[in-house]
């Protein structure tokens, strides 16, 4: 545990910032996606973290919606 934070470094958590580094976009998009309940994310005081699984699930979905166009 870091700075009392029980997610910091958490190898199945990520937050907004790492999500977008991760994905190459901007953190506005990752919040954007969050609101619109595309990204699964647990709220912690005033962060969102993101399930490293649950952004998996949600890219196999959106990659099975593309294929079905």
């Amino acid at each position: 545990m870091l700075n009392g934070d029980p997610f910091a470094r958490d190898p199945d958590w990520m937050t907004v910032e790492e999500t977008a580094d991760h994905l190459g976009v901007s953190k506005d998009l990752i919040y954007r996606e969050i609101r619109k309940g595309n990204f699964p994310a647990l709220k912690v005081g005033d962060r969102a973290l993101i399930s490293k699984k649950g952004l998996v699930e949600a890219a196999v979905r959106a990659g099975s919606r593309v294929a079905e166009a």
